[in-house]
């Protein structure tokens, strides 16, 4: 655990499905770190995951169905206000810390002490040249975030009404409109799933493709249009760079990604739904 004595962390990684073998390696890389680690299961029935947290000694509680990344990171900050914890560390189930990175990132809080750091991350590899310098940055994922408790509980804990996607954007923005700084650190990193990322070209232009899911899109669409919605007098430059990103995506996946049909479907009753002000888990197929 961090030599830096005062604080008490908790940490979380949500769990769907998971690759075994690469959550082995997520829960060695971070139980040493941190002062307790909690694995929420949103799969259905995971015996296997069951004897990973028994074998690791870590803690596990199962939902028994999938009810969302912000349903599962509340278990997480329920678990840790219950141990008083003074910082959760959230975590995506493929995520790999490097060593010490919780003790960086708390050095790097204690350096900044006239910044009112709600919240502080290291940067995935590969993402290093987007964040080139340490310091205030608008908005943080959630894998590798390092959260002040006592704040997340001022703002209610995660969005689960997002279900998934922009529960990380949700927080960033309500953390911000309290006053709190959002701490990034290039220098810290970490390996982290980016997705199915693949490169494609078109008339001579080269161009990366995200290729998620059909379902995927759906929640992305809806979630962020309230992200506008309820954000465009806060922080109207990061709504006009986050929608100019998916009229960017929209173009990307009628000209180069498979089952574009369904995707831009999903696209659509996500614009309806958003409308239509209904949230939570999709139960209807496109």
């Amino acid at each position: 655990m961090t030599s830096i004595k005062h604080s008490n962390v908790i940490a979380v990684i949500v769990a769907y499905q998971p690759n075994i073998l690469l959550l082995r390696k997520n829960i060695e890389a971070v139980r040493e770190q941190v002062d307790r680690l909690i694995v929420v299961d949103n799969s259905e029935s995971d015996l296997a995951l069951l004897n990973l947290s028994e074998q690791l000694c870590v803690d596990y509680y199962s939902n028994g169905e999938n009810l969302g990344v912000a349903q599962a990171l509340n278990v997480g900050l329920k678990y840790a206000n219950s141990y008083s914890g003074e910082w959760l560390l959230t975590l995506d189930q493929d995520s790999v810390l490097s060593k010490d990175y919780v003790e960086q990132l708390l050095s790097e809080y204690c350096n900044h002490p006239n910044l009112k750091i709600a919240s502080l991350a290291g940067v995935p590899i590969g993402m290093s040249d987007r964040v080139r310098h340490a310091g205030s940055v608008k908005y943080l994922i959630s894998s590798g975030n390092l959260v002040q408790t006592s704040v997340l509980n001022k703002i209610g804990g995660f969005r689960e009404s997002f279900f998934i996607d922009y529960v990380d954007y949700d927080v960033s923005l309500k953390l911000r409109r309290l006053g709190f700084t959002l701490f990034a650190c290039p220098n810290v990193q970490f390996s982290h799933n980016l997705g199915n990322v693949s490169k494609k070209k078109l008339i001579g232009i080269e161009f990366s493709v995200t290729n998620h899911s059909a379902i995927r899109r759906y929640y992305m669409t809806r979630n962020r249009l309230i992200i506008y919605r309820e954000n465009i007098d806060f922080d109207p430059s990061l709504v006009v760079a986050d929608l100019t990103s998916m009229c960017k995506e929209v173009v990307k996946i009628i000209l180069a990604e498979c089952d574009r049909k369904n995707k831009c479907k999903a696209i659509l009753f996500g614009i309806c739904d958003f409308f239509l002000d209904r949230t939570g888990k999709l139960t209807r197929m496109f």
